[in-house]
C-alpha cells in the first residue's frame, strides 16, 4: 500500500507564506481541496496542495515535488 501525504493549514501555510487562517479561508471558499479531521482539524493531500499551487501557479519547490514520487 502506497503511503498517503498529508500537509496541515499550518504546514501550507508556512510554505504559502500566509497564515494559517488564509489556509482555512481557501478551503472554505473551495480554493483548496481538504478534509476535516473528526476534532475539527483540516488536512491537504499533497496531490491537492500541488495542484493548487499549480492552478494559482505559485512556486512549486523541488523537495515537495520529490516526496509525492514513489521511491525506488
Amino acid at each position: 500500500m502506497s503511503e498517503i501525504k498529508l500537509l496541515t493549514t499550518g504546514q501550507a501555510a508556512r510554505y504559502c507564506h500566509v497564515s494559517q487562517a488564509t489556509i482555512v479561508n481557501w478551503i472554505k471558499k473551495d480554493k483548496l481541496k481538504a478534509y476535516t479531521t473528526p476534532g475539527g482539524h483540516h488536512r491537504i493531500l499533497l496531490s491537492d496542495f500541488l495542484s493548487f499551487l499549480e492552478t494559482y501557479k505559485m512556486p512549486v519547490d523541488s523537495a515537495l515535488t520529490a516526496s509525492s514520487r514513489p521511491r525506488n
